[in-house]
């Protein structure tokens, strides 16, 4: 292996292996002093790295000179030099002049030393360049094979690191091939779909993103800043705008050109999604179940899971009977992320799922939200997830907890009285029959009668009868029912009314003394030409801003006045 003409200035000679104990124990009390200060001066760097030059400029010489003693003895664990090598890795993009030759040094030291190293340090090591990849100071094909020199040492540890990050690494390229249109076929999709069962923590996290189209924010804001830059040298040179208009057109330019990429992006995440590809979707949801249940991570993860069994479950009609338990017992209005565990609900909830695993789960919902107890807000959520559950699967609320729901439209909050009315409509649509009957609306209502009145007419068909003379009722509707007020009475204009039975109370149902017809049925006759001009027919008349300003101005006046 050659030898590296960087390193060879540090070597010493042999005679000086005898003082290297007194030095290291010098250097280690001088670094317990400066070890709890790394990491505030790492975050004040990245800062200000120009208000803490100096300050860098000490560590740097303190590397150097560990360094030195490290050459003599590699070995050595290294404490203080484990410790530096990570500060300066974390801070070398902010001082690129000084910190050039930095990534050099460190992968000739592993490179040379590799199988000498102690394994701490070998590790620290490993880690620094892992970082100083991320921001982009060393090239990818370069730590590959660095990697492979590493995997030949006996460390445990570290050969256990290294294909994490290899299959980190292999993940984020298949994403990217995938995301750029390279690579979008199943095969592609099948493979990154293992990675949901990796026992890393972040390859797992990195698939369900992907298949949740959750991107990070870095990617897309790289071509956000792009274009803003462009757009903003353009708007630089234009000479008819001043600098307010200048500034508010280019924000004006700027939102316009955000939102037709935020169009663009959901037609194609919209129009394309991976998890129509998945071979075995019962299979694949049954496994993630599988880890979930076993699932130590933070429940951010487990969210994520959830959320990707939910969505396999409703795109692909599957059936998974113990998702509906597992989910009951986090339907809280105290959990966390609680509005994202009801859609999820929601999502896994199709007309297949049976009426006895389902059902359980929306009277716990009832029970947990829907209390005089909780506020308005969990009222209104729990009344409007069982209304879009029970839109997705019609059988999934019994008959008496339907009417239970229902009698929360005369509730004294709007928020809640819109979830019950949701919950109405949707009966209204796929079951009628289960609602009462003054819930049923009239077209129902209408439907329903017109049904027995043709019953009534076959019957009277069969024995003989037929119209009622001119005293008797009509047999059928009129077919101008639904016609407004004003087409009505221009159509009833110079027909005299017809008489009508004498009126009757509304509460004891006895016949009224006769009375003069009010106003409001009189203008029910009158044609529409006579009523054009009533204010409540036309509406409330809008101000413009050239009247509210006279009235302000009428008003400060006025008050003026009055207050000499």
């Amino acid at each position: 292996m050659a030898h590296n003409p960087g390193l060879s200035q540090y070597a010493c000679s042999e005679e000086q292996n005898s003082s290297l104990p007194r030095v290291y124990a010098y250097m280690e009390r001088i670094t317990k002093r400066l070890a709890c200060d790394l990491s505030q001066l790492q975050n004040v760097i990245k800062r200000d790295p120009h208000s803490y030059l100096e300050e860098f400029q000490l560590q740097l010489h303190h590397y150097t000179a560990l360094l030195k003693l490290l050459l003599l003895d590699p070995g050595n664990e290294a404490k203080p030099f484990q410790e530096l090598v990570i500060f300066l890795a974390q801070v070398c993009h902010c001082y690129p002049q000084q910190m050039s030759s930095y990534p050099k040094e460190i992968d000739s030291l592993l490179t040379e030393h590799a199988s000498v190293l102690h394994p701490d340090l070998r590790m620290a090591l490993f880690k620094s360049l892992t970082i100083m990849r991320n921001k982009d100071l060393i090239s990818p094909e370069r730590l590959l094979e660095l990697c492979f020199i590493l995997f030949r040492c006996q460390d445990k540890l570290l050969r256990s690191a290294i294909p994490w990050y290899c299959s980190q690494m292999s993940l984020d390229v298949m994403v990217e091939l995938f995301k750029s249109h390279v690579w979008n076929d199943a095969k592609t999709v099948n493979i990154i779909s293992v990675g949901c069962f990796s026992p890393f923590h972040s390859v797992v996290t990195a698939s369900l993103k992907f298949f949740l189209n959750q991107s990070t924010p870095n990617e897309d804001s790289s071509d956000d800043d792009d274009d803003e830059e462009e757009i903003r040298q353009k708007m630089v040179h234009t000479k008819q705008l001043k600098g307010k208009q200048k500034q508010k057109k280019i924000e004006k330019t700027l939102k316009v050109l955000k939102k037709q990429k935020r169009k663009k992006k959901s037609k194609t995440e919209a129009s394309f999604l991976a998890i129509h590809l998945i071979h075995d979707p019962q299979d694949f949801a049954e496994k993630l179940y599988k880890k979930l249940e076993g699932c130590r991570e933070k429940f951010d993860v487990r969210v994520m899971l959830m959320n990707l069994i939910s969505r396999l479950i409703g795109i692909h009609k599957l059936i998974l009977l113990n998702f509906y338990s597992y989910l009951q017992r986090y339907l809280q209005p105290h959990q966390k992320h609680v509005t994202l565990l009801l859609t999820f609900l929601t999502y896994a909830s199709h007309e297949h799922v049976p009426t006895e695993t389902i059902e359980p789960v929306l009277r716990c919902l009832a029970n947990n939200f829907i209390t005089d107890r909780n506020s308005a807000e969990a009222i209104s959520l729990g009344l409007h997830t069982i209304s879009d559950v029970c839109a997705r699967c019609p059988t999934a609320l019994s008959e008496d907890l339907l009417h239970d729901l229902t009698q929360y439209k005369s509730y004294r909050n709007k928020t809640v009285v819109a979830g019950a009315r949701s919950i109405i409509n949707v009966f209204r649509t796929v079951n009628p029959d289960m609602l009462l009957k003054k819930d049923r609306g009239k077209m129902v209502k209408e439907e329903e009668e017109e049904g027995s009145d043709d019953e009534e007419g076959n019957s009277d068909s069969d024995t003989g009868g037929g119209e009622t003379d001119g005293e008797g009722e009509y047999a059928g509707k009129e077919e101008n029912s639904f016609l407004s007020y004003p087409e009505t009475a221009l159509m009833n204009k110079g027909k005299k009314p017809e008489a009508v039975g004498p009126k009757v109370h509304k509460f004891t149902k006895k016949p009224r003394a006769p009375s003069s017809t009010t106003n409001k049925e009189k203008m029910k006759s009158k044609p529409f030409s006579m009523m054009r001009q009533k204010k409540s027919l036309r509406g409330k008349k809008k101000r413009s801003f050239r009247e509210k300003q006279v009235a302000l101005r009428n008003s400060l006046l006025k008050r003026k006045k009055n207050s000499r």
